[in-house]
């Protein structure tokens, strides 16, 4: 254990150590039927506006199809493709 003390470290060992990598999100497109998880339950809906805040974070506006409303702004891990 002491032979490593002073190595370096490389890329894979640091993202290892730190618990992993985080992988981007691939956004889900408009058009795309999603059905929405929330407090309030469930809903199926389309993708009416992708929003691509950066490589780790994404909303989404969703057309729902039994209210027809629209609700904006769903975060990317409250909607799944269907």
């Amino acid at each position: 254990m002491a032979d490593n003390k002073n190595m370096e470290l490389n890329d894979e060992m640091m993202a290892k150590a730190a618990g992993g990598t985080f992988e981007p999100i691939t956004p889900y497109n408009v058009g795309d039927r999603v059905l929405i998880r929330g407090s309030e339950g469930e809903a199926y809906g389309t993708i009416v506006q992708v929003y691509v805040h950066d490589e780790y974070m994404v909303s989404y506006d969703v057309q729902l199809d039994n209210e027809g409303s629209l609700v904006p702004g769903i975060p990317h891990n409250l909607v799944n493709k269907v």
